[in-house]
């Protein structure tokens, strides 16, 4: 068992933690986790990092004792409805925390906290409230995108100055409340005290006495803003009836084991809770996930295609699209076309982002009146990745054809990432040069022409690495475009020959694939089915220690180009081992994807909830089963 306090040398394989779960409804202004400790956060969707948030936690006796999360045991649900439940053995009584949120756009969150005396004798006890707003960073104990061990230490709230007052079963701080209804324990507010600790004051607490096998409960309503009276279980149904008819859109796949369904049903709910509206804008982000309120269409395409492609959610998916082209595309100067990214990196393939996933949208829709809409836009993005093309057509620089020197991804550098940026473009443009077909549009053959002849440069730069880096029976191809590889190489897995092959660069059925997957697997890539072995680690992006070194692998994004090419191979064995991989190292008991997985330490989740992975395993098990 891996020690819940640290990430330990050696790999023990274990499934990743559930970190947090997602409460909140599609198209809310606030996200709204629940977290194993016994906590409810709220924080509001904003552009920037600038913004308040509020949480509220639950902990053990007097003594105010934080409840040790790795001993909680989680209840999931498998319709996938986001209505979730904690549950906890202390010392004296037994805890369960059942949370979810109402369907507004500023929600609500209410818990049902349920405290039950396993004993044959009667039990008084504490059990203490305690209430903070802040930086989520210091509510949550650790950095925004939990690239660290998890660890949400109380301590952490006790560094935060409280303004939370207690009066009439309210506890708010100006701007949040916590209404707290029940009328058996005896609740008392702790301003300050000798002898406490800074996380033991500025606390509600509530003392009962509990029969023998008896049980009690307190329900909650926490929110933005000013809370009313409520009645849980109504509160509860209407949540039940929303989800319902949100999860009903789902197309059933014939073929599907239960458990797939299961999967499919929690992932979802989780990507339509992706979709937010900034705080007092009209427009949607389609998230990535996290604790980010950032976007990047190259990650959100692959939850968007998924929902497009599994039912009926084009209402969620085309205001996505909307944001993209209505609200980031640049409109006039030199960049006119180019489709922005909010706050993250400048992705230079952001713009074939959007042209990929807008055109597969269309596609899906059959709908000329939806082609119509986007049509100029998506032009306007084609002639913009021509423009940057057209900069290196005439030997300026090492790859001909492709982009210029811009920023990937978001590792450091600029270069002619033809493995990364080049690559995604390529992908994007061939769906518009379908889309441009399929409508007989008249710019339909330039398109197709400028695929063709983009697949040409990117072919001839392959050709020229096949010369010069194969070395017996595999190949390392380098990222930069005239540029020697490094071994090992540095940036993310993607940024490399496996984007080439989901692009096509690379054929399956290429002596260059086979080389290529030799490279990897002489360095220890498909272990347990993985193969996204990260080469390089947290110190090069300014982390200050990376004790995952060596055991993090990149899933998901690494791992689609190789199953879709086992497939087309007829190496099913690997397809369905790597697919098993995402289901069992990336994805948590309670359903939930992260971005990277440590096979040394199950508590380094970060990016959970993820929702391209989300979207990317959608599409693999779809395909698995309908390609057999």
């Amino acid at each position: 068992m891996a020690n819940a306090l640290f990430p330990g040398r050696e790999a023990v394989w274990q499934r990743p933690f559930t970190a947090k779960r997602y409460l909140h409804p599609p198209l809310a202004e606030c996200l709204v986790t629940m977290w194993p400790d016994c906590k409810v956060m709220i924080g509001d969707v904003v552009e920037d990092r600038n913004h308040r948030s509020a949480a509220f936690r639950l902990l053990f006796g007097e003594a105010a004792e934080e409840i040790p999360f790795e001993e909680i045991v989680y209840h999931s649900r498998p319709d996938g409805i986001p209505i979730h439940e904690v549950r906890y053995d202390g010392k004296n009584y037994a805890l369960s925390m059942e949370s979810f949120c109402s369907t507004d756009r500023v929600p609500t969150a209410y818990t049902r906290i349920t405290v039950s005396n396993p004993h044959a004798v009667d039990i008084s006890d504490t059990l203490c409230v305690m209430a903070r707003s802040g930086k989520e960073e210091l509510l949550t104990g650790m950095e925004w995108d939990g690239y660290c061990h998890f660890n949400p230490n109380v301590h952490n709230w006790g560094f935060i100055r409280s303004g939370w007052r207690y009066r009439d079963g309210v506890m708010e701080d100006g701007a949040y409340e916590l209404r707290i209804q029940q009328d058996y324990a005896d609740a008392s507010w702790v301003e300050d005290g000798e002898g406490l600790k800074w996380s033991q004051r500025h606390l509600l607490k509530l003392r009962f006495k509990l029969p023998a096998g008896q049980s009690r409960t307190f329900s909650l309503a926490f929110r933005r803003g000013a809370t009313e009276r409520f009645q849980y279980e109504d509160e509860r149904e209407k949540a039940v009836r929303y989800w319902e008819e949100k999860l009903s859109r789902i197309q059933p796949c014939p073929d599907y084991p239960s458990y797939f369904a299961e999967i499919e049903r929690n992932f979802v709910s989780q990507l339509l809770q992706m979709f937010s509206y900034p705080v007092g804008k009209d427009y949607v982000l389609p998230r990535q996930g996290g604790l980010q309120r950032a976007i990047w269409p190259v990650e959100a395409l692959e939850f968007l295609i998924a929902l497009d492609r599994i039912g009926n959610f084009h209402e969620y998916t085309e205001r996505a699209y909307d944001t993209f082209f209505e609200v980031l595309q640049v409109k006039t100067g030199a960049d006119v076309g180019l489709v922005l990214n909010m706050n993250g990196e400048k992705w230079a393939c952001n713009t074939a982002g959007a042209i990929w996933g807008a055109s597969r949208h269309v596609l899906f829709r059959q709908d000329k009146a939806v082609f119509e809409k986007y049509r100029t836009y998506l032009l306007l993005g084609f002639d913009w990745i021509e423009r940057q093309r057209s900069a290196t057509k005439q030997g300026q620089y090492a790859g001909h054809g492709i982009f210029p020197p811009m920023k990937a991804h978001d590792w450091q550098g600029e270069y002619q990432s033809w493995c990364f940026t080049d690559a995604h473009n390529l992908i994007g443009i061939f769906w518009l040069a379908e889309v441009l077909a399929h409508y007989g549009d008249p710019r339909a053959d330039e398109v197709r022409d400028a695929y063709e002849d983009y697949m040409a440069c990117m072919r001839s730069i392959l050709e020229q690495q096949l010369l010069t880096n194969v070395k017996g029976n595999e190949v390392l191809i380098s990222n930069q475009a005239g540029q020697p590889p490094l071994d090992p190489p540095i940036g993310p897995i993607g940024d490399s020959a496996i984007s080439l092959i989901r692009a096509g660069v690379i054929q399956p059925d290429s002596q260059a694939f086979e080389r290529v997957e030799n490279y990897y697997r002489n360095r220890g890539y498909g272990t347990k089915g993985l193969m996204g072995l990260m080469s390089d680690g947290l110190i090069e992006q300014g982390h200050n220690a990376d004790y995952w070194a060596g055991h993090t692998w990149y899933t998901s994004g690494p791992d689609i180009p190789w199953f879709y090419a086992w497939l087309e191979r007829g190496e099913r064995d690997k397809a369905e081992r790597l697919l098993q991989a995402q289901l069992t190292y990336s994805m948590t008991p309670e359903y939930y994807m992260c971005e990277r997985y440590a096979d040394n330490d199950p508590y380094f989740v970060p990016w959970l909830p993820n929702a391209s992975a989300n979207g990317r395993t959608i599409m693999m098990m779809r395909d698995f089963v309908q390609r057999s």
